[in-house]
């Protein structure tokens, strides 16, 4: 055999392969096209006039739902207009009264302001009434304190008022006893042959002592002095119990004693120590 026979047997085998593999996939696609559109055998897929039956029913079922849904969106369309015509009622209603709050807000914020301006105006009087009622209150605390200390001034001047009454009421009985007893001095000067024109000085205070040493040139001391107001040129009497023994004139003092001179004219005896001495009026 030549190598074109060989050639074309091999060809003869590769194209019979083909047409055997083409003759295999035609016979596997291969329908029953009755089968496919009439099929009602159960278990197996529908036919295609079975589909479109149940196709059609299920229009037919979805044209009423859609002519229902129709009916039903007319009557809420109807209801929501309807509604919405109501809420545009209420809504108009809802502006009128939104204009007149509007208004009533313009006019409250307006009162407001002035309430504000009164306030302030308040508050500023407020505050000038406490500035002065501090104020008021300072003066009132400094008032009170100066009453008081005037009280206390009062009580103490009453106080001084009525001491001074009582002194006045003690001068007055010590003026009437001084007055009593100027008139008994007078009279006691009257029988004294005493006037107001008498040297007082001249006059010893009426006292007693004795005589505490005898000396020469008729020279005696005695037991007062100057501290119970003995002076010189003051005359005194010396006494031994109820015998005059003479008159004696001073002309030394000393705080506690005194030295006096023994007038002659008036010595009536022997003057010693221990005799009394006693002043003597006029």
């Amino acid at each position: 055999m030549t190598l074109l026979g060989k050639i074309l047997t091999v060809l003869i085998f590769v194209m019979s392969i083909v047409f055997m593999s083409l003759s295999l996939m035609v016979f596997a696609t291969h329908k029953n096209w009755k089968l496919v559109v009439s099929n009602t055998t159960p278990g197996q897929t529908a036919g295609l006039m079975q589909q479109l039956d149940k196709k059609n029913s299920e229009v037919e079922n979805l044209t009423k739902e859609v002519a229902r849904l129709k009916d039903q969106y007319a009557g809420e369309q109807a209801a929501r207009t309807y509604a919405l015509s109501a809420l545009s009622t209420k809504l108009t209603q809802l502006e009128q009264q939104l204009q007149q709050r509007e208004t009533e807000l313009t006019n409250l914020q307006g009162a407001h302001t002035e309430q504000t301006a009164a306030l302030q105006t308040l508050e500023t009087n407020n505050n000038r009434l406490l500035e002065e009622v501090t104020k008021l209150r300072d003066s009132v605390k400094m008032a009170q304190q100066d009453r008081d200390v005037q009280f206390l001034k009062v009580v103490e001047l009453t106080d001084q008022l009525n001491a001074a009454m009582g002194v006045e009421r003690s001068l007055g009985e010590r003026q009437k006893q001084l007055v009593d007893q100027v008139a008994q001095m007078k009279r006691v000067m009257d029988s004294a042959g005493l006037t107001i024109h008498v040297d007082t000085d001249a006059i010893p205070p009426k006292v007693d002592g004795v005589v505490s040493a005898v000396g020469g040139k008729d020279l005696i001391e005695i037991s007062l002095g100057s501290d119970v107001g003995i002076k010189e040129g003051h005359q005194m009497e010396v006494y031994r119990g109820t015998t005059y023994l003479g008159r004696i004139v001073i002309v030394k003092t000393e705080p506690n004693k005194a030295v006096g001179r023994i007038l002659p004219e008036f010595r009536k005896g022997s003057i010693k120590v221990d005799d009394r001495v006693t002043t003597r009026l006029g």
